[in-house]
């Protein structure tokens, strides 16, 4: 997610558990991306601690897979069209 950010000249700060004061570090980002890496884990985000600070929340679990079919799809579309016009 990092890389892609940055594709898109994004600025991107990476925290971890050992990151001090991740609040300060969080706050003034527009976007925040949580992510454990531990399956089975039912969420990342602690939503009653987030409220009135998160603009957005995806649901958890199942909140990553619609997310990833629905940009899979808009880019299957994008490149069917651009191939269509660039033949």
């Amino acid at each position: 997610m990092a890389q892609l950010l940055l594709q898109r000249d994004a600025t991107v700060t990476i925290a971890h558990r050992y990151t001090t004061d991740l609040a300060a570090v969080t706050r003034p980002a527009d976007i925040v991306v949580v992510a454990t890496g531990v399956p089975g884990l039912t969420g990342d985000v602690r939503a009653s601690e987030v409220d009135g600070v998160a603009g957005r929340l995806t649901p958890v679990p199942d909140g990553v897979g619609p997310m990833t079919i629905a940009l899979l799809m808009v880019n299957t579309l994008r490149a069917a069209a651009w191939a269509k016009h660039s033949a």
